[in-house]
């Protein structure tokens, strides 16, 4: 149905997708949105036609019955054609490759040092300390200390491997340690809320969901995603 629905755009619709049926809120009396409504609606069905002919032809060109697809299924696709989305995402494979890691967007937002991005490489250089010492820097609080320097050098190996050539303050490294991994409530609830949300979103379907990296940041009560 996505293709025909471009094939109607480059032929019939003239570069717009299919009417919807519907009107936009605007204010008008009764005898006037009644007479738009049926324009709406007449041009919907005309629309909707047409797509359905490119189906046709597409399932014929597949070996595929024209009956596949419904007339209800490709009036309820053109209704809905301006909301669609193609969400490509990249695996956690190719995120954390030398080769294939996003370094302009990490980059680009680097040129603000307090950006949720500096979390995002705070954490990178977390699970490398946990790899290399089997804890979490400042677990205890004669360890904050000594952690400090051991987690920076974690960070410039971090960016040094992956060929980054930005500045992440000393402040950031001295939070880490200083909280060591705690984990409050209510970031944790906040947390697994976006996680079922976007569960949902892709279990049904419905609204777009978060592509790829989302970081909150609670201390400033803010939140930014990444495609990394």
């Amino acid at each position: 149905m996505a293709r025909a629905v471009k094939e109607f755009v480059h032929n019939e619709g003239g570069q717009n997708l299919p009417v919807r049926g519907t009107i936009p809120d605007m204010i008008a009396n009764s005898d006037k949105f009644i007479s738009l409504q049926n324009v709406y609606r007449a041009k919907a069905k005309q629309d909707a036609a047409a797509v359905s002919k490119h189906v046709a032809s597409l399932l014929q060109s597949m070996g595929k019955l024209p009956e596949s697809i419904s007339e209800q299924e490709i009036r309820l696709f053109c209704k809905n054609t301006a909301f669609l989305r193609v969400v490509c995402c990249r695996s956690l494979a190719e995120e954390y490759s030398v080769e294939s890691i996003n370094k302009d967007e990490i980059t680009s937002c680097m040129d603000n040092p307090d950006s949720e991005m500096v979390l995002y490489l705070m954490l990178r250089a977390v699970d490398r300390f946990f790899q290399q010492h089997s804890r979490y820097p400042g677990v205890y609080n004669y360890q904050v200390e000594e952690d400090i320097g051991k987690l920076k050098s974690c960070v410039n190996s971090l960016l040094q491997e992956y060929g980054l050539n930005v500045n992440v303050k000393d402040d950031y490294i001295h939070e880490f340690c200083r909280y060591g991994a705690a984990e409050p409530h209510t970031v944790a609830s906040l947390m697994g809320g976006s996680a079922a949300q976007e569960a949902i979103k892709t279990i049904t379907h419905q609204f777009v969901p978060f592509n790829n990296t989302f970081i909150y940041n609670a201390m400033s009560q803010t939140s930014a995603t990444f495609q990394l």
